[in-house]
């Protein structure tokens, strides 16, 4: 059975699609700030749980700052900048970064932050418009569905 992801597309996709996390109407100071562990990942409308499963633990491991992400990728560290829109709902999240390719890639998404379970629905584009507007794949959407637990 083939693996529906490269592992560089993934590290790539998970790398651009973190860094959101506020709910619809959220304190001020909650934070997404810390390190998130990767437990379900849905693509084209299936569940990917066993692509999932049989990743290391650090290559699931993302950690987050104000303003910067950092997901190991493969024996190196990339690490993307965004911006989170918490005035819209859901949540908007901006991300920009570069490809294990060195070329430039941009991805628009929501997101929102429950408790200790931040979800993160994510496309690449160059286009804003192609932001997804709820946490659900599709066939025919290019769309990443992440789900993260607080370490």
């Amino acid at each position: 059975m083939r693996r529906p992801f490269g592992s560089g597309l993934v590290t790539a996709l998970l790398v651009l699609a973190i860094g959101c996390g506020k709910k619809a109407d959220p304190p001020r100071n909650e934070s997404i700030e810390g390190a998130w562990l990767l437990v379900r990942l849905e693509a084209g409308g299936a569940v990917q749980d066993k692509y999932v499963s049989a990743m290391p633990e650090g290559e699931k491991t993302v950690k987050i700052t104000a303003n910067q992400l950092t997901f190991p990728g493969g024996n190196k560290e990339a690490p993307l900048s965004y911006t989170l829109d918490s005035s819209k709902s859901p949540n908007e999240i901006d991300m920009s970064g570069t490809n294990p390719n060195g070329q430039s890639e941009k991805m628009y998404g929501v997101c929102k932050l429950e408790g200790d379970k931040l979800t993160i629905c994510a496309t690449k584009s160059e286009d804003p418009a192609n932001r997804p507007k709820e946490f659900k794949t599709s066939a025919t959407a290019q769309a990443l569905l992440m789900v993260f637990e607080k370490k």
